[in-house]
């Protein structure tokens, strides 16, 4: 059992999904640049269950020649994502992208893979179906090893042993992306999974009783349904076991995971973290696949690429024009340099979810290390971008000046 195994409030048979999973042909999809299977996973009661998935390798890959990899979680209404494999074997990853709900990726027919969402996308169910999710008010009625939360993290950790047995793999090089409910899963499998290398949840968070989208849902199921389900399955229960390098992506005005729980979730790992919130940042999954960060920041861990920015400190200090703050940054060795500073901020108070956020550009005239900024009146939150001639953003600490409550 290991160290992360002890810390989780649910326990995990990993000596079974370290195992490289049974794999069986699709016969139905084809996709190009990318090969359909499905690989057992736990069963449900005494059915047997299997996950869809595509995977893809780059041109070149052999065991000779071995290449990293990534492990690609989709969110809610998502289902496993063709192109989003094909936007990593493009760029010379090889990789695979599972749907958890149940699903192989043809619509019309079939059940949601949003969690019962009847305005999202469906897709066709397959006959090895694990449960349907996300779902909150069976958690006092199912078993744990049949809630929809326990397999699909499984499903996850099953697809990482399935891909680092291939010959072409660089077990040692892997990674983990997830987007929105991915991003959810993410945080959960990375406290359990050491094996990878880094992670990049996008959206996705913990503390989702505090304040999120699904915060009304936990009100219908009464207290004790919402206290028993935060335990076993918010995210805030599993990441301070995290240690690998991480890079968290939204933006501040998500509205599924608010930006404040947002900043509290990537607070808690130990390991080395990036924060990357550029302001209009949409949620979907093409907006979740489509920061430029996100693929260099894997290049920088997983092929010794040029890193993204870092933030070494910050602070502030009130003076007679107001509040002044401070963020200094570093910038790893390479050929990208730092060409825009930005301050974000917002005047608006309430739910984070409604919050408008605003731009304003620093002195680029100030030390290159440094941004400094004096806070425009009526600020109630705030942080700092750099962003490189890359194009790539990197965030600072989210500020809260507002009192609690």
């Amino acid at each position: 059992m290991s160290e992360n195994q002890n810390k989780s409030p649910v326990q995990w048979n990993l000596n079974k999904l370290f195992q490289t999973p049974a794999v069986w042909p699709d016969r139905q999809l084809n996709e190009e640049g990318v090969t359909g299977v499905f690989f057992d996973a736990l069963p449900l009661g005494d059915k047997p269950t299997r996950v869809f998935a595509w995977y893809g390798l780059p041109e070149g890959a052999s065991a000779d020649k071995k290449v990293p990899g990534m492990v690609l979680v989709h969110g809610g209404g998502g289902t496993a994502f063709a192109p989003w494999v094909r936007a990593w074997t493009a760029r010379g990853y090889a990789a695979i992208a599972i749907d958890w709900g149940g699903c192989i990726p043809v619509k019309p027919i079939g059940r949601s893979a949003g969690g019962g969402n009847p305005a999202g996308p469906y897709w066709t169910a397959h006959s090895f179906a694990g449960p349907a999710g996300p779902t909150f008010e069976d958690v006092l009625d199912v078993p744990i090893e049949s809630q929809w939360n326990y397999h699909a993290v499984a499903a996850v950790i099953l697809s990482h042993s399935l891909l680092r047995s291939m010959p072409a793999v660089d077990a040692g090089r892997i990674g983990l992306a997830g987007i929105s409910w991915g991003g959810y899963l993410a945080c959960l499998v990375v406290s359990l999974d050491n094996r990878f290398a880094m992670a990049i949840p996008v959206y996705g968070s913990g503390f989702l009783g505090e304040e999120s989208a699904w915060t009304p849902q936990f009100d219908n199921i009464g207290p004790e349904k919402a206290r028993r389900w935060l335990e076993l399955w918010d995210p805030s229960r599993y990441l301070p076991a995290v240690k690998l390098p991480m890079l968290w992506m939204t933006g501040p005005s998500d509205q599924f995971y608010p930006f404040r729980t947002f900043a509290k979730s990537y607070r808690l790992p130990s390991g080395p973290r990036v924060v990357s919130a550029p302001i209009g940042l949409k949620h979907s999954h093409e907006d979740g696949w489509a920061p430029p960060e996100i693929y260099a920041y894997a290049d920088s861990v997983l092929k010794g690429g040029q890193g993204l920015a870092r933030i070494v400190s910050q602070g502030s200090r009130a003076g007679d024009n107001g509040m002044t703050i401070w963020v200094k940054f570093e910038m790893p060795s390479g050929p990208a340099r730092v060409v825009w500073k930005e301050l974000a901020f917002t005047t608006d108070s309430g739910p984070w979810i409604q919050r408008r956020w605003y731009g304003a550009a620093c002195d680029m005239a100030i030390r290159d290390d440094t941004i400094r900024a004096t806070l425009p009146e009526k600020t109630t939150a705030y942080y700092a971008n750099v962003i490189d001639s890359r194009g790539l953003c990197v965030s600072g600490e989210l500020v809260d000046l507002a009192p609690p409550g």
